[in-house]
């Protein structure tokens, strides 16, 4: 299976092969659980999970945990902005390299914790987490949006 992004507007952003390229389907899902007609910059497969995807686009970051049927922004704590590139470090940290805003990571959830009987994917994204200012020079601000109170850790 590999996948294909495309970067303009009109036309369907993300497309599916599972014939080596031999045909391509569109998988922006539909309706309210669909893609804006956005660019979309990048695609990330999350490894543990094959079915969860991730874009990159010029609002921000989108999720699918339906191999792209339905789709729904993750952004907490994350700007609406460009994000051109998205890396999975492990399993569970989405980092996102934006345009001109930074770098941000969030912890993801497993698809399974997601909420349910809403007929879309809940959220992926647990936390996000951005530092400031950007480029960094000596120190850094970090401010993290949480789901719920808790205790935080930041290991180095």
């Amino acid at each position: 299976m590999a996948y294909c992004t495309y970067s303009t507007y009109g036309v369907p952003h993300v497309y599916r092969t599972t014939n080596t390229g031999a045909s391509w389907v569109p998988i922006g899902g539909s309706g309210d659980a669909s893609i804006p007609d956005i660019p979309v910059h990048w695609i990330a497969i999350r490894p543990s999970h094959p079915q969860q995807l991730f874009l990159g686009t010029e609002l921000g970051v989108f999720t699918s945990t339906s191999s792209g049927a339905t789709w729904v922004p993750a952004n907490p704590g994350l700007p609406r902005t460009i994000v051109e590139t998205l890396v999975f470090r492990g399993d569970d940290t989405l980092v996102a390299f934006t345009h001109g805003r930074g770098v941000f990571a969030a912890r993801l959830l497993a698809p399974s914790d997601a909420p349910e009987g809403t007929g879309a994917p809940g959220p992926a994204v647990a936390a996000g987490l951005s530092a400031s200012p950007n480029p960094f020079r000596g120190s850094i601000a970090l401010s993290a949006h949480l789901p719920q109170a808790g205790a935080v850790r930041l290991l180095g």
